[in-house]
C-alpha cells in the first residue's frame, strides 16, 4: 500500500472495489500487488489529462463561436 509523502505515486488501480488508500502505489508496492483491476501509469494519467483539457477547450471554443453567431 503507498504511504503518503514517502514515496513517489508510480500507478493507480482504477477499481472501485479497493479502499481509496489502496488505489495509488509506489513502483515497491505494483511489484508486491496482484490486482484485477486496471491499471493506469503516471505519463499515461498526464496524457489523459492533456487530452481531456485540449477537447474541453475545442468545445468551449466552438461553443463561444456559436454565442457570436447567435448574437450578430
Amino acid at each position: 500500500m503507498f504511504k503518503p509523502k514517502m514515496k513517489k505515486i508510480y500507478v493507480v488501480v482504477l477499481d472501485p472495489k479497493l479502499p481509496k488508500d489502496q488505489r495509488l502505489l509506489c513502483i515497491e508496492c505494483l511489484e508486491n500487488t496482484d490486482t484485477d483491476g486496471k491499471v493506469v501509469g503516471e505519463e499515461n494519467q498526464i496524457k489523459r489529462q492533456r487530452r481531456q483539457k485540449r477537447l474541453l477547450l475545442t468545445k468551449q471554443s466552438q461553443l463561444n463561436h456559436c454565442i457570436v453567431l447567435s448574437i450578430k
